[in-house]
C-alpha cells in the first residue's frame, strides 16, 4: 500500500482529515493518530477516503512510475486495454459521435487535443470532420503509434505533465475516462488550463459514484472500485468543486445519450420512475447511455478569466 504520509488532502475541495492530528493530553503536541474513521473500504490492498466534505472518494497514491509501468501493461497482449480498445464497439462510437457533435455546437472548429487518446479512436471520428487541427497525449509509446496511425494527429507520447504546448493554444481539449487515474489531479488540470485559449472548452468524462445503475449493481464494488487504476470516485459535487479550484466554470454537467426510454417519457416523470427506467436500462444492456441515466458523467468546463 502506498500512502502519501501526513494528514490526507481532499484532492477535489482541499478539506483537510479534521481529526488525523489531536492534542496530547497536556494539549502541547500534535501527534497524529488513527484515521480509519476516513476509510470507507479497503480494495487491493488501497485505503479509499471519503471527503466528509464534498463527497469524494479517493486513494492517497503518489508512485507515478508504478502507474505508467502499469498502463504499459494494459496495452500489451492480454492486458486490460488490449481487448476493451482494439475491438470495434458501435456504443462506444455512438458515445464519441455525440460528443463531437455536443462540442461543435459551441466550437464549430479549431485546434483539438485529445488527453489519454488510447488508440486514436475518438481522434479519428473528429478527422473525419474536417474542422479541427488533432493533436493527442498518449502515456503507452505502442498506443501512441497507433493513434497516430489511426488519426494522422499530432500524438505526444508520455505524462500530461511531461508535455509542453503553448500556452493559449486549443480550442478544445478532451478527457474520456482520464481524471479518475491522475495522483495530481489539479495539477494537471491547472497545466490543461493554461494550454487552452481564453474561453476554451475542457471535456471530459469519469464514472459516477451516484449513477443508480453503479449503487445497484451486484459487483459495485468488485467492479466500480478498482484501485491503483482508478484513485478518484467523483459525484457531481466533488467534480464541480475540483474543477473550480483548477480554474474553469461549468458549461454542462451530465449532457447524455437517449435511449429508447426516453421515449416512453419516463425520464420527464417524478425521480422513482427516473430510477426505474435506469434499472430498465441496466437490465435490457443499454446501460451504455452516457450522462444523467448512464454509467459516466460528461461534462463540458469553459476556462474561467484569471
Amino acid at each position: 500500500m502506498d500512502l502519501k504520509p501526513g494528514p490526507v488532502h481532499c484532492p477535489a475541495c482541499g478539506e483537510i482529515d479534521p481529526v488525523v492530528h489531536r492534542r496530547d493530553a497536556e494539549g502541547r503536541n500534535s501527534v497524529e493518530v488513527d484515521r480509519a474513521h476516513s476509510v470507507c473500504m479497503i480494495k487491493n490492498g488501497y485505503e479509499i477516503h471519503r471527503c466528509p466534505k464534498c463527497g469524494l472518494l479517493f486513494v492517497p497514491y503518489n508512485e507515478k512510475e508504478k502507474l505508467e509501468q502499469l498502463y504499459h501493461q494494459y496495452y500489451r497482449t492480454g492486458g486490460r486495454y488490449s481487448e476493451m480498445y482494439i475491438r470495434d464497439d458501435p456504443r462506444r462510437t455512438l458515445v464519441f459521435e455525440r460528443w463531437l457533435n455536443i462540442i461543435q455546437r459551441r466550437k464549430p472548429g479549431g485546434r483539438l487535443l485529445d488527453t489519454g487518446a488510447s488508440l486514436g479512436e475518438f481522434l479519428n471520428l473528429a478527422e473525419k470532420r474536417g474542422v479541427w487541427e488533432l493533436f493527442g497525449v498518449e502515456i503507452d509509446p505502442a498506443a501512441a503509434r497507433q493513434a497516430r496511425k489511426n488519426s494522422g494527429a499530432d500524438i505526444r507520447t508520455g505524462t500530461i505533465e511531461r508535455q509542453d504546448f503553448p500556452e493559449n493554444y486549443f480550442d478544445v481539449i478532451t478527457a474520456w475516462e482520464i481524471v479518475e487515474h491522475l495522483p495530481d489531479v489539479l495539477g494537471c488540470l491547472r497545466k490543461l488550463r493554461s494550454w487552452l485559449k481564453p474561453d476554451g472548452l475542457l471535456c471530459l468524462s469519469t464514472p459516477n459514484l451516484n449513477k443508480l445503475k453503479n449503487r445497484l449493481s451486484r459487483k459495485y464494488r468488485g467492479e466500480f472500485f478498482i484501485p491503483p487504476e482508478h484513485l478518484l470516485y467523483f459525484n457531481r459535487r466533488s467534480l464541480r468543486n475540483m474543477m473550480s479550484r483548477a480554474g474553469y466554470e461549468a458549461v454542462l454537467l451530465d449532457a447524455g445519450i437517449k435511449s429508447p426510454l426516453h421515449k416512453l417519457g419516463l425520464y420527464r416523470q417524478k425521480q422513482a420512475f427516473k430510477w426505474i427506467a435506469s434499472t430498465l436500462e441496466w437490465i435490457m444492456g443499454m446501460g451504455q447511455s452516457v450522462g444523467i441515466e448512464g454509467f459516466q458523467t460528461f461534462a463540458m468546463f469553459r476556462k474561467r478569466a484569471a
